[in-house]
């Protein structure tokens, strides 16, 4: 599937949430979100797990082979880029030449990032443009539990700039003061 080309303004949940599902390109799309509300990823990736409001079929598959590449992202939200939520495995994503500024000033955020209860592979995090404001914010931040596991992970050739705590933050959940 491809979505490509698309303008959000202002969602109250999420512009694109890519449940349970394979072989998904978003790409050269706008996302201009200036709320300030809990739970507002820009893109969310999990697995078809408790989303029965949505119709979903809920068999528990994990998301598979996801890119992410060229879209240009405003954000207030805490989360931006939520790449693994609700227990999820998640493999073969990209994420890639992305735009993400995070304009909030009154709250720490991080651009690219995952729940701690979800495992990552075969992920490249590459050539990503992110703008912090407030000095309790990461750029990247991936963390798990001793359940949950990363592998195979290429992070290389972002830029990380602004107000923030740490550029690229990987372990437990709790970023250091």
């Amino acid at each position: 599937m491809l979505i490509e080309r698309v303008q959000s303004l202002n969602h109250d949940q999420h512009f694109v949430d890519i449940c349970g599902s394979r072989n998904i390109t978003v790409r050269d799309c706008v996302s201009n979100n200036l709320q300030d509300t809990y739970g507002t990823a820009t893109f969310q990736i999990d697995r078809a797990k408790n989303l029965g409001i949505w119709g979903l079929l809920l068999d528990g598959t994990n998301p598979k082979n996801i890119t992410l590449s060229n879209n240009r992202i405003t954000s207030m939200s805490e989360l931006v880029l939520q790449l693994g939520h609700d227990q999820s495995n998640v493999k073969g994503l990209k994420v890639v030449n992305n735009t993400i500024n995070c304009t909030n000033k009154t709250k720490g955020q991080i651009a690219i990032g995952n729940d701690e209860d979800t495992s990552i592979s075969k992920t490249d995090i590459i050539g990503n443009n992110i703008t912090l404001n407030n000095v309790n914010s990461a750029g990247i931040h991936l963390v798990s539990d001793p359940k949950k596991k990363f592998k195979d992970i290429s992070i290389s050739s972002n830029t990380i700039s602004g107000k923030m705590r740490a550029a690229i933050f990987m372990g437990s959940s709790i970023m250091p003061n």
